[in-house]
Parts: structure tokens; C-alpha cells; sequence
């Protein structure tokens, strides 16, 4: 029954329904790719009228200017990824193979930092550690952690990114064949050795894996760098190119070579993970077939590690959402956290402002639209690559990953240099955002829609094209019903970024066009941390709903091989 695929892509071509738009959606989408990427490449090489390598001349010359950030931001980044791996392994060790109780729980805890945006993770160090914070005035004596500095940037995004390493040693343990332990202990292996020589070195690959997602995830991060760096003089690449981009005097040219180094160190990263989860040599994942799951008993230690671990969690996971919820409600910071201080005229002055409702209002349609486009490329790139593999579709497969692997910041840079000026002039509007959002996001959409179309047996649309559907009637029948999860999924998961985003945003958004992060964010970092965290309540209960829909979303099998 198989239909020739040149026969296939000609009839793709002659549905106008389906051609025009699918054609229409992928070139806009390679606009605002490759345009802005050109002019980032053009920029860096003009400087005061000449064309050149002045600009990198002058990076590569001054210490200040890179080699310090970029140092930085190097031991910032493996300090936060050893950090957040071992933690991650320890958890996810627990969770997979120990009697621990509660269990079940913690992967739920451990997002939670994952879900609200570092940069006000960091605010909430702040207000929490900070003189005068919330730990001074509960405990009535001197902060242990400083405010401000590398320490307190390496604890904050080790906590943000934590999620990435336990997910990765669950899901490595979760496809182990226990018939591999239950072999070493039948010889007479002791557990911890068994854990040692035999577990340990099989999931190595999704461990190092999580370090270098951890490293990557560190390398992009703008918000918490700088409220916790900035303020110390700890300058990093992603402050420093924002400083150079958004304070006189302007200098995009410095900026956009520091986003290119910023931009393929980034992509590297992430291109050597791809080849660590290629290579199978040494994993050894069957599935669970042929024996079952073994847990390690704590015996007496079972509950003390047990308020360990719960203690510990609520440190990282309740405690930031706490702090913000206060915060917001104080009437004045510095004066205490009694009841006669707390109010809720913050809430009451955003809404008479209008400042609160716009910027809900810019967020939710920003997202909302951004999951359209997001999950109308993504079925447009997984049905080109999965199922007609056409070179087009190979191609726009190869783009988004790029894009996704992409700093937000390098490609909010590239959306000002290219669509501030003639031709294509968006500063300043919804559009500018709405295309760098497209850009950012567009991996997920095609990694989670081209996941579940390759599980999926072409017979049906085969089928139907044997029995003369058009290729719109195969799409809206067969195709989309068929994918509908991973479309859903793809559509939240977008939505959610979209909510969460500021590395682009701090640089695109302008009076009219603020989103929750971003309003938040200027809060922030004029010191008002108030109101910005009153903002930051609505924003993380906004984001935390649409993680409670992934989630639930998950559960139907709709978020698989996402980028």
C-alpha cells in the first residue's frame, strides 16, 4: 500500500490549502531566523563607519570586556553544573532506588524552582538574606550568606536548574534492566558496590548529559546574574552584553561579537550533548523486561534522611514562593513583617494603574499566539522531516534547534540590530516580540510533534490517500487527531516559556509592549521589591497553571522528545 513519496510531495505541492500557508508560515519563520542572525554578523564587524575586525579586536584586547566576564561566567557555570548534577543525582538516586518515604513527591517539589524564573528565584535571595531580610528579622541574628555575589549566583541557579539532572538519573534508572543488579547480588555484591560498579557507570552518559544542560541553562541566564552579580561588580557575559546594548554609551558592535562567542559556546554545549545521547557504546538500557525493580532499604536512617531531603526541599521550593507572597504584601520594606505592616494596596495600585491588566493582558496573547505558531511549524516541519522526507523539511528541522539552543538575549540583540530600521521596522511593538518568542520557542514545537509522529504508522494516511483525500482532508482527519497530545503539549510548553521570558524580552520590550517578567524585572532592578514581587505572585500563579496542565498533559503522553 506504500504511495511513491515522489508522488506524495507533488500532491503537497498542488493542495493550495495546505502549500500557501505551510509556504507563508516557513518563510516567515526563516525571516526572522536568518535576517536577524545576518545583521548580528554584519554589526560586529562595523566600527565608527569602517568595515573590519575592530570590534573583535578590541574584545579580544581588553580584559574587562571578555576575558573577565567570560571567566566569570566559565566558573559561575561548572560550579552551578557539579553543583545542581550532584544534588539532582542524590535525589534522583533516592527517589528510584530507596524505600524513601514520600517519594512520589519530591520530582513535584524540585520543579517548582524550575518553574519560577531565576531572576526572581534571586529577588527572593535577596529579600530573604539580604540586611534587615527575612532571616535577620526572624532569627534575630546575621545572615549566614552574603546578599550579593558569586556565591549566592551559584547557589540560585543551581537551585533553578536542579530538575535537569534529577530527571535525566530517574528516567536513566527508571530504563535500567534490573536483572543487571539483581546478577551482581546474586554473586554475593554488596548494594553500595553494586550502586558503584554497575549503576553508576551506566547512567554516566544521562549524568554528564544533565551537567552540560545545567552549564548551557547557567551560560544564557540574564535575570539572576544581574541582580545577585551586578550589584557585587561580578560582571558576566550575559551583563555584560546587556550593559553594552542598553547603556550609554551604546556600543551593539562590542555587544554583538560578545553575542556570537556567547551564541556558539551555547550552541556547542548543546551539540555535544546530542552526541554524548548518540553514542551507545557504553549504556546499557534495555527496559525493565525480565526482572523487577530493587530498592535499597535505609533501615534506621529511613526517616532522618527523610526530614533531610523534605527539609531541604521546602528550603529551595517553598521558601522562594513564600518569601515573594510576603513581600508583596508589605506595606514598606525595612519595617518589620507584622501583621500592621502587611497590606494589599500593591495589588490595588497595579490594577488602578493599569500597568498589571496590561501587562497580563501583552503575556497571555503573546503566549497564546506564540503556541499557535509554535505548534503549526512544528506539525508543518514534523510532517515534512517524519513523513515525506523532503530536504525543505530537514532543513527547517536542522534551524529550529539552532534557534532553540540559541541565549534568548543573542536573539532579542539580533531582533533589535535587524528590525530597528528599514526595511522591516518593528521597534518598539507587539510584533518585534511576538517574532523573537516565535524564534526562541519554535524547537519545541517541532522536537515534541516529530517525537510522536515518528511512533506513529504512516498506514492510515496512506490509506487515505489511496481512496483520493486531499491532502488538507488527511491532515484534519488522520494527521492532527493522531498528534493531537503532542500538539497540546507543544502549545503549553511554549505558552509557559513565553510567560517566563526575559533574557530577549529586557531588550525588546518597550512602554507599551511589557509582559509580567518584564514588568516584574524593572521592578527589580529599580529596587522596588514590592511591587515587583506583587507582580511576580500573579506572574508564578500563571506559570504554575500552565505546568499544572503540562503536567496533566504529560500523563496523556502529549510531551515526548522535547529539545
Amino acid at each position: 500500500m506504500a504511495i511513491d513519496a515522489r508522488l506524495a510531495k507533488r500532491r503537497w505541492l498542488r493542495s493550495a490549502p495546505v502549500a500557501v500557508p505551510a509556504v507563508l508560515l516557513a518563510g516567515l519563520f526563516l525571516v526572522f531566523t536568518l535576517y536577524p542572525y545576518g545583521e548580528l554578523a554584519l554589526t560586529s564587524l562595523h566600527h565608527k563607519g569602517a568595515f573590519g575586525l575592530a570590534n573583535y579586536a578590541t574584545a579580544f584586547s581588553t580584559a574587562y570586556l571578555l576575558y573577565e566576564p567570560l571567566r566569570n561566567s566559565l566558573e559561575v557555570c561548572v560550579a552551578t553544573g557539579l553543583l545542581a548534577t550532584a544534588l539532582g543525582m542524590a535525589l534522583g538516586l533516592l527517589v528510584a532506588r530507596t524505600d524513601l518515604p514520600g517519594r512520589r513527591w519530591i520530582g513535584l517539589l524540585i520543579a517548582i524552582p524550575q518553574i519560577i524564573p531565576s531572576f526572581q528565584l534571586a529577588s527572593s535571595w535577596i529579600v530573604v538574606f539580604t540586611g534587615a531580610g527575612v532571616f535577620e528579622s526572624v532569627f534575630g541574628i546575621k545572615s549566614p550568606f552574603p546578599a550579593y555575589g558569586a556565591i549566592p549566583l551559584i547557589l540560585v541557579q543551581s537551585i533553578h536548574v536542579i530538575l535537569f539532572s534529577f530527571l535525566s538519573v530517574v528516567g536513566a534508572l527508571s530504563a535500567l534492566d534490573p536483572t543487571l543488579e539483581e546478577a551482581a547480588e546474586a554473586v554475593g555484591l554488596r548494594r553500595g558496590r553494586i550502586l558503584r560498579r554497575i549503576t553508576f557507570p551506566i547512567i554516566l552518559p544521562a549524568i554528564l548529559s544533565a551537567f552540560l544542560l545545567t552549564f548551557a541553562n547557567c551560560m544564557e541566564s540574564l535575570g539572576a546574574p544581574l541582580l545577585l552579580g551586578t550589584p557585587a561588580g561580578f560582571q558576566v557575559l550575559t551583563t555584560q552584553i546587556y550593559e553594552l546594548a542598553t547603556s550609554p554609551p551604546i556600543e551593539f558592535g562590542q555587544a554583538a561579537v560578545l553575542s556570537i562567542l556567547l551564541g556558539v559556546l551555547a550552541i556547542g554545549v548543546l551539540m555535544l550533548n546530542l552526541r554524548l545521547l548518540a553514542r551507545g557504546s557504553y549504556v546499557t538500557l534495555t527496559g525493565k523486561i525480565g526482572g523487577r525493580e530493587r530498592r535499597l532499604g535505609l533501615r534506621r536512617w529511613r526517616w532522618p534522611v527523610a526530614g533531610l531531603v523534605w527539609f531541604g526541599l521546602a528550603a529551595i521550593s517553598l521558601v522562594p514562593l513564600g518569601a515573594l507572597v510576603l513581600v508583596s504584601l508589605l506595606r514598606s520594606w525595612g519595617r518589620g513583617y507584622g501583621p500592621g505592616n502587611l497590606t494589599f494596596d500593591h495589588f490595588a495600585g497595579l490594577l488602578r494603574s493599569g500597568d498589571l491588566v496590561s501587562a497580563a493582558r501583552n503575556a497571555i496573547s503573546l503566549g497564546l499566539t506564540t503556541g499557535c505558531l509554535v505548534v503549526a511549524l512544528g506539525l508543518l516541519v514534523a510532517y515534512g522531516t517524519v513523513r515525506l522526507k523532503t530536504r525543505w523539511g530537514l532543513a527547517l528541522d536542522r534551524i529550529s534547534y539552532l534557534t532553540y539552543a540559541t541565549p534568548g538575549l543573542v536573539i532579542g540583540l539580533g531582533f533589535v540590530l535587524a528590525f530597528s530600521h528599514r526595511p522591516i521596522n518593528l521597534y518598539n511593538t507587539y510584533w518585534i516580540l511576538l517574532g523573537a518568542y516565535f524564534v526562541r520557542f519554535a524547537g519545541i514545537g517541532v522536537r515534541t510533534i516529530a517525537a510522536k509522529m515518528v511512533q506513529l504508522s504512516a498506514e492510515l494516511e496512506e490509506a487515505g490517500q489511496v481512496v483520493g483525500l486531499s491532502r488538507l482532508r488527511i491532515l484534519t482527519a488522520i494527521a492532527l487527531p493522531l498528534t493531537k497530545s503532542a500538539l497540546g503539549a507543544s502549545f503549553l510548553l511554549a505558552f509557559v516559556g513565553v510567560v517566563k521570558e526575559i533574557s530577549a524580552t529586557s531588550i525588546l520590550a518597550g512602554e507599551h509592549t511589557q509582559t509580567l517578567a518584564y514588568l516584574a524585572f524593572l521592578r527589580y532592578t529599580e529596587g522596588d521589591y514590592t511591587t515587583g514581587s506583587a507582580i511576580s505572585v500573579v506572574m508564578v500563579a500563571l506559570a504554575l497553571a500552565g505546568s499544572a496542565l503540562i503536567a496533566l498533559w504529560s500523563k496523556l503522553g502529549g510531551i515526548e522528545g522535547a529539545p
